[in-house]
């Protein structure tokens, strides 16, 4: 038996200031799916989850907020508003790239005073024991540990940064009023008359 096909329904285009909604929705949708990772500095993949999300709606917010079609959708309070949210979505991103980065670094240098300590025990090329104070570079390796000292803690004060920078007032305040933004550009954009 054939299938027949149904012809699908023509869908209108969606106009800029529609699209813009859409788009800025399901990003500000990402961003709160993510955003219980703030409060668990172990939540690695997590948080670096959180930053992407908070990046895609922030480029997102950009693009349209350049759009022409989009001067005659947005109030002058409502852009003020948004470049402020702007500013602080570069902030949080700018945090959570520097944890990111610590924590995508911090093996790479462990795994190198792996290398160095290595050397100083087992067995040699030949099979005999390797004895001797000779043989690990114990400078290196305290350099490295010294490092990597250093970026656990400066990471832990990005991750406090942005502890105290995300339960803002204000910040939490530029959430809202983007979700109370939407809700109302959708409510004047259902009463467009179609073209």
């Amino acid at each position: 038996m054939a299938k027949t096909s149904q012809p699908l329904a023509k869908q209108r285009p969606l106009s800029v200031p529609q699209a813009a909604v859409a788009a800025i929705r399901r990003h500000l949708a990402e961003v709160t799916q993510h955003a219980s990772a703030i409060h668990r500095p172990e939540a690695v993949h997590e948080l670096h989850d959180l930053r992407i999300a908070i990046k895609h709606l922030r480029y997102t917010l950009e693009l349209f907020l350049e759009a022409p079609e989009m001067e005659s959708a947005l109030y002058s309070a409502e852009k003020t508003g948004l470049e402020a949210l702007l500013t602080d979505l570069r902030h949080l991103q700018e945090l959570l790239g520097n944890i990111h980065d610590a924590d995508v670094l911090m093996p790479t240098l462990l795994k190198q005073l792996g290398r160095l300590v290595r050397k100083g025990y087992g067995k040699d090329a030949d099979g005999a024991s390797i004895i001797g104070v000779h043989h690990v570079d114990l400078e290196g390796c305290e350099g490295l540990v010294a490092l990597c000292r250093r970026i656990k803690e400066q990471r832990a004060q990005h991750y406090a940064e942005l502890c105290q920078f995300w339960e803002r007032p204000e910040r939490q305040k530029l959430f809202s009023e983007l979700a109370a933004l939407l809700a109302r550009l959708e409510a004047d954009l259902a009463h467009v008359p179609e073209r």
